[in-house]
């Protein structure tokens, strides 16, 4: 999903503007922040609502508060290459027939 340049600065602000807390999930880490303190209004609603859909922010149980995506988690693709291969080395008799 590509973002508008006035989500994108949304986005921004809201990384810049963190309140304390920084939670760690499987997702990446999320920062808290006061919703006050970075805008207000129907549009201001609308870029949240669109950086929420693109999983970017989310609501808390406050409505004066909010979380925002940090650093997402990366997955480390080279592990998993190593096992798939792993893997395949040990079964590779029983799937080449040609081999005994």
């Amino acid at each position: 999903m590509t973002l508008s340049p006035a989500a994108t600065a949304l986005l921004v602000s809201l990384r810049s503007n963190l309140d304390g807390g920084r939670t760690e999930e499987a997702s990446g880490t999320w920062g808290s922040v006061y919703l006050p303190n970075v805008g207000k209004g129907h549009s201001f609603a609308g870029l949240l609502s669109a950086l929420e859909s693109a999983g970017l922010y989310r609501r808390t149980g406050n409505p004066a508060f909010g979380e925002v995506l940090l650093a997402p988690k990366v997955e480390d693709k080279r592990a998993k290459v190593k096992a798939a291969f792993a893997a395949l080395k040990a079964n590779r008799t029983f799937n080449n027939p040609l081999r005994g």
